[in-house]
This record gives structure tokens, C-alpha cells and sequence, in this order.
């Protein structure tokens, strides 16, 4: 447990220029993610014995796009449910419809490889999703100071030593090869979905000619966290019904549901909103690359839960590669936002001098 204190005051203290509130929001995102892998790992044990990601996915869509529903209703803004509040058709083809199809796709493959690996081997497969997001968000336009690529550098190196003290001595079964591959399946479509998210909350940190192509004149407005779940949350509800009804038995479903099994469903729900909507926030306010390298904390944290409550032990390794997973998120927002300040300080001398 102090391992875990330890790694929140770092978190707060890595993301720190961003204010309290992304500091609270960030630590929040992290729990909710452990508090989600954990809840959908034991519906999936013997215990409870439900097996059905995409079927568990659709509810905790629903549940998002419900707080959506809520959340406008308060503010009195139906409008923003609509596919036309985002702009032109044009852009809610080229953002919504790819993230609706590629981020229920990233839930239901995470939750799958669940079925076959433990929570902590599926989070450090997840590891990989700082390095292809940060690629990928470059491929696409978006301004990473080369020196933050460092701490990309640190944190994947960090993630590479959790896994080689998680993974040394495991035999490769063939449930381990299927849960390793829907567990990289997850990781590629979480990439795409990030990115596509981050250019609808920040369309100015891509460059001019990647989004040129992207969005139409007048679409580069950017769109809040609520807006953008508000979006995309039906239609991907619609692919992972879609998937479940070829993929999953109705009537085995209807079958092991109990009071127990829908009482758990409902935590993975609540935990589950809170995750996504809190995970948007995270997007918005460090970046695509950021999120997910914070995100990787979920692994050490897991393994320190379990060392507290299941009197498992942590490798040095872990405990080493933990440290370097933390230093890269330091490094990647301290270059980061380095040269975010260092144009707006020239900017506002420019001014005064004016």
C-alpha cells in the first residue's frame, strides 16, 4: 500500500503543470482502470463464469452514453446527442464511425484476452499502446518535442521489465498465445481510437496539412469529452451488439446470470463510465501519448493490490521497471510542455515589447 501512495504523489508531482484538477482527474483515471480489469477478471473466473466481453462491453457503453443523456439533460442541451453537432457529415465519417468501430473492438478484445490471461499479463501486453500511440499521433501531425520521445523511451523500458519479472518462468500455453494476441489486437485498435479522440479535443495540436484532410472548413472547432462520448457511444454500442450476436450465445448468457453475477456487472459498469469519461478528460488535457503512458501505472498498481490483499509477491523487477514507468511520464510532460510554454512566453514578451 505504500508502493501505491508512492506512486500517486509521483503521478501528481509528473502532471503537476496541468493544475490540481488534472492531478485529481489523472489519479482517478488510474483507479478506475485498475478497479475495471479487476471486476471483469473475476467475472470471467470460475466464481462467476461469465464469459461475455462483448456482451459486457454493450452494457458498459450504455452506461456511459446514459450519463451522456443525463449530463445534457441537465445542461438542457439535447442537441448535442445529435450526429450533426459535430460539424459536417464529412467529419463525423472521419472520426466517429472509425472510433465507434475501432473502440468497442479495443473493450471487447481487452476483455477477451482477459478470459485466457490474468489481469496483470494483459496489462503488461497493454504496455506496447504508449509507443504505437505516440507513432501513430505523429504520423498524423501531432507536435512531440523530440526530446519527450525520451521519455516514450523510459516508460516502454519501464513496461519491459514489469513484463520480464510478470512473465519470467510462464510457459506459453495456448490459451497464453490466444490471450496474447487479442490482448496486441486490443492494443492497435486503443491506438487508433486514441488518436482519433485526441484530434476531435485538440484539432490545433495536429499539424495544418494533416487535418486539411481530415476535416472540412469550419470542422476544426474541438469538441468537449461529453460531446465526443455523446457521439460515439451508439454506434459502438451498435458493433459490439453486432459482434455479440455472432460471436455469443443469448440463452448461455441468460442462463448464468444470478444476483451475484448482476451485482458485479453493475460495479464493472459504474467503474467502467467512470474510466471512459474520465479517461477523455485525461486525453484532452495531456494528450493521446500521455494517457497512455499514465495508464501503464495500472500494472504496478495491480500487482501492489495483490500484494497487500492476496499475499503475492513483487519482483524487483517490477518494483524497478515501476520507477522508470513513472520517470517517463515526468520526462514526456516536462519536454511537452516545455515547448508548449516556450512559444507563449515569446509570444507574451512579443506583446509587452508591443
Amino acid at each position: 500500500m505504500g508502493l501505491v501512495v508512492v506512486l500517486y504523489v509521483a503521478l501528481c508531482y509528473s502532471v503537476r503543470v496541468h493544475g490540481r484538477a488534472v492531478q485529481i482527474s489523472t489519479c482517478l483515471f488510474v483507479t478506475s482502470l485498475v478497479s475495471t480489469q479487476l471486476l471483469v477478471k473475476a467475472l470471467s473466473s470460475q466464481t462467476f463464469g461469465f464469459n461475455f466481453p462483448a456482451w459486457l462491453a454493450s452494457a458498459h457503453f450504455l452506461t456511459v452514453w446514459l450519463c451522456c443523456c443525463a449530463y445534457w439533460a441537465w445542461l438542457g442541451d439535447w442537441g448535442k446527442l445529435l450526429p450533426g453537432s459535430i460539424g459536417s457529415s464529412k467529419r463525423y465519417r472521419k472520426f466517429v464511425v472509425p472510433i465507434a468501430a475501432s473502440l468497442p473492438l479495443s473493450v471487447i478484445f481487452n476483455n477477451t484476452a482477459l478470459v485466457y490471461l490474468g489481469a496483470g499479463l494483459v496489462a503488461i501486453v497493454s504496455t506496447l499502446s504508449p509507443v504505437s500511440t505516440a507513432l501513430l499521433s505523429r504520423l498524423m501531425g501531432r507536435t512531440i518535442a523530440s526530446k519527450a520521445w525520451l521519455g516514450v523511451l523510459i516508460a516502454f523500458t519501464g513496461a519491459m521489465m514489469i513484463a520480464w519479472g510478470k512473465l519470467d518462468g510462464h510457459l506459453v500455453t495456448g490459451d497464453v498465445a490466444a490471450g496474447l494476441t487479442f490482448g496486441l489486437g486490443a492494443v492497435l485498435f486503443r491506438s487508433v481510437k486514441v488518436v482519433l479522440q485526441d484530434m476531435l479535443l485538440t484539432p490545433a495540436a495536429y499539424g495544418a496539412a494533416e487535418r486539411k484532410s481530415l476535416v472540412t472548413n469550419g470542422d476544426e472547432e474541438p469538441i468537449g469529452p461529453m460531446h465526443c462520448w455523446s457521439l460515439q457511444c451508439p454506434p459502438a454500442i451498435l458493433v459490439c451488439v453486432v459482434y455479440a450476436l455472432c460471436m455469443e450465445n443469448v440463452v448461455e448468457l441468460w442462463a448464468r446470470l444470478s444476483p451475484a453475477v448482476v451485482a458485479m456487472i453493475l460495479c464493472s459498469c459504474a467503474s467502467a463510465a467512470t474510466l471512459n469519461i474520465l479517461g477523455m478528460y485525461t486525453i484532452k488535457s495531456l494528450g493521446g501519448s500521455s494517457m497512455q503512458i499514465v495508464g501503464k501505472l495500472n500494472v504496478i498498481i495491480v500487482v501492489a493490490f495483490s500484494v497487500a490483499f492476496l499475499q503475492e509477491t513483487i519482483q524487483g523487477k517490477v518494483m524497478l521497471g515501476a520507477t522508470f514507468v513513472v520517470a517517463g511520464v515526468a520526462v514526456f510532460e516536462y519536454f511537452q510542455h516545455g515547448e508548449k510554454a516556450a512559444p507563449q512566453a515569446t509570444l507574451g514578451t512579443a506583446q509587452q515589447t508591443a
